[in-house]
């Protein structure tokens, strides 16, 4: 087996602490190892997400308040997810991913 590997402490002593320096011999004859890129997660997989509320959706969208509340309730733009008891989000990779669906402008108010 490979050399004892001392696991540091959490400073609140409730579990360990990883780094992505940390070696896994000590996982060594009980079992299957962890792969090492499944214990740590880039922070950029956590942007998509992300949660916007109503400002920064309309930000994005380029939509007002009432409009977004009507293309819901008319089902053609995406329902928010409940967050609290009186608030919603919008998850950014389902508003990236309609952003993206919409066809390009044409016609004669476009120039």
């Amino acid at each position: 087996m490979g050399e004892e590997v001392a696991i540091p402490r959490n400073p609140t002593g409730l579990g360990p602490v990883w780094d992505k320096t940390d070696r896994l011999d000590h996982w060594e004859g009980l079992g299957t190892a962890p792969v090492k890129e499944d214990l740590f997660m880039d922070v950029r997989d956590f942007d998509d997400y992300r949660l916007l509320r109503m400002p920064e959706v309309m930000a994005i969208t380029g939509l007002s308040k009432n409009t977004i509340r009507r293309l819901v309730k008319a089902g053609l733009f995406l329902k928010p997810i409940q967050i609290a008891p009186r608030a919603v989000a919008w998850r950014w990779c389902d508003i990236r991913d309609w952003l993206a669906s919409r066809p390009p402008a044409t016609g004669a108010n476009w120039r």
